[in-house]
């Protein structure tokens, strides 16, 4: 029982110098690249969002199609149908 215990902990250790090697060397290819490791993701902003006036599905506006007046359908078939309901 003491052998695999020992032997568990030296693979621990050897695991754990493997990934603070393996992160020195990130941290010195970024230095070389002229980049601040620490540096954070960027932050992305968020998107407003806005509901199909067919089904009710929230989307992101970006993806949303509008009609002519600003309203926001989740698709092409929903502004079609709701175009072909305003027809009759």
């Amino acid at each position: 029982m003491g052998k695999i215990l020992l032997l568990l902990v030296l693979a621990l250790v050897v695991v754990a110098w493997f990934r603070a090697r393996a992160r020195r060397e990130e941290i010195d290819e970024a230095a070389s690249r002229g980049q601040s490791p620490a540096a954070a993701p960027r932050q992305v902003a968020p998107e407003q969002m806005v509901s199909c006036a067919q089904c009710g599905l929230n989307l992101p506006a970006s993806e949303a199609v509008f009609d002519a007046g600003g309203v926001a359908y989740c698709g092409a078939p929903h502004l079609e149908a709701a175009r072909a309901r305003q027809a009759r």
